[in-house]
């Protein structure tokens, strides 16, 4: 609002999380800023105060091609990206320009999940780069029922992650029998949905597609404060066939009844918590790129720790409601399916 003049290019990995994320954010403080803006929806571009905001994500590559006399970038969720993303954005910060020139990453430090950060900004000293630390007391807009989840994580690994802004790496990580790439199936032997309620925590909806040991899964909700009747019209949005089950939360079931009356295939899931999580290891995940909230949530989803070893028997409460989703549609379909034979007794 002092300089003008900028033309800011602010990323996420996916371009279909932009929406529900970094826009949402610049266009809510525009307005409790009361700055007049317009706003460009079908290129991503908002104006004001001759400036630019321009959104993408790396797997755009049309967009991407617009990419020219940036002021500054920013990276939200820098972990969802890899070294050469950034090589990339550093090489389009060229030119003469009125404007200083920098990139912005913002992340969580998960060692996991994007080591590169970590050996580039925290091991050594980049003579071209600051680092700035903060944590949820220093963020004088954060959700307070959040800052309760924080509060209340006991697991040292999450804590010193989520709640302190320390690197961290975690152990006894739950599933490794996982991918991602955009390959679809070539048949499809079971279609399912699986739904996780939430309010103040995201609801979460995952597509499935299992074929001979593979499934294949795809996010397709996460968003927070969503009411029963505004995740109904969520779901008549997708257009998901009438026919096709969704496995949800059997902890709720008014609002089981509540979507099956909307007309969808709603059942309660199946919630043995360890049988739903050995039985996914069975199958290979395939996931789809454009799922960063699983593919966020299955790099750290990690058994208890206990003083003496690893407690295999209860995972961590924390950043798994997609993944509570995906179990339920693959352990309800599995106990749906599966026949166990009868055995007859001869003497």
């Amino acid at each position: 609002m002092i300089e003008g003049g900028h033309r800011f290019f602010i990323f996420r990995k996916i371009a279909a999380t932009l929406n529900e994320s970094v826009i949402k954010v610049m266009r809510d403080i525009l307005i409790e800023n009361n700055a007049q803006y317009d706003e460009n929806k079908t290129a991503k571009i908002i104006s004001f105060n001759g400036n630019e905001l321009h959104f993408c994500g790396m797997d755009d590559p049309e967009k991407l091609k617009s990419v020219e006399k940036m002021t500054g970038s920013w990276m939200e969720e820098a972990t969802e990206f890899q070294l050469d993303d950034m090589m990339q954005l550093n090489l389009r910060l060229r030119g003469k320009l009125k404007n200083y020139k920098q990139n912005i990453l913002s992340f969580n430090p998960v060692e996991s999940a994007a080591p590169w950060l970590k050996e580039m900004f925290f091991d050594s000293i980049h003579p071209d780069a600051t680092v700035h630390v903060s944590t949820a007391w220093d963020n004088p807009f954060i959700d307070h029922e959040y800052l309760d989840q924080l509060d209340s994580i006991k697991d040292d690994t999450y804590r010193k992650i989520y709640r302190l802004g320390e690197w961290a790496l975690a152990e006894g990580i739950i599933y490794s029998n996982w991918k991602v790439s955009p390959d679809q199936p070539g048949k499809v032997e079971h279609e399912i949905y699986g739904l996780d309620f939430g309010y103040n925590n995201p609801s979460a909806l995952v597509h499935v597609r299992i074929c001979e040991g593979v499934a294949w899964v795809q996010e397709k909700i996460y968003q927070k404060q969503l009411t029963n009747a505004q995740l109904i019209e969520r779901l008549k949005s997708l257009n998901i066939p009438r026919n096709i089950p969704i496995y949800a939360d059997s902890a709720e079931p008014n609002r089981i009844e509540e979507i099956r009356q909307a007309g969808f295939y709603c059942q309660p899931a199946e919630k043995d918590v360890k049988l739903g999580i050995d039985t996914v290891n069975t199958y290979q995940l395939i996931i789809h790129p454009d799922s960063v909230n699983l593919i966020k949530e299955i790099k750290t989803y990690k058994w208890e720790a206990e003083k003496k070893g690893i407690n295999k028997d209860r995972p961590v409460k924390f950043m798994d409601h997609i993944l509570d989703a995906c179990r339920y549609a693959i352990y309800s379909n599995h106990c749906r399916t599966v026949r166990v034979p009868r055995v007859r007794m001869v003497s």
